[in-house]
């Protein structure tokens, strides 16, 4: 009696594995999406409004780095 060459439900079995680690590996895409735009608030944060918060709250200048990355000086305002 010779083997057979499959085992029935095979198929079946690695369609549910494709389909999993396609789910995993959208997850992954979407989280590393997610941890680069935290970073991008993060740095937009650290580069502009900081800047301006200190802007309006202890009165000095914006230096010219700051306003060139958008920061305003709220003191005149």
């Amino acid at each position: 009696m010779r083997k057979p060459r499959m085992i029935i439900g095979s198929d079946r079995l690695e369609l549910y594995e494709f389909l999993a680690r396609r789910k995993e590996m959208w997850g992954q895409i979407n989280r590393n999406w997610l941890k680069f735009s935290v970073a991008i608030t993060g740095v937009h944060f650290l580069l502009v409004q900081v800047p301006q918060l200190f802007s309006r709250f202890f009165g000095d200048n914006v230096g010219t780095v700051g306003e060139k990355l958008g920061a305003e000086d709220q003191s005149d305002v």
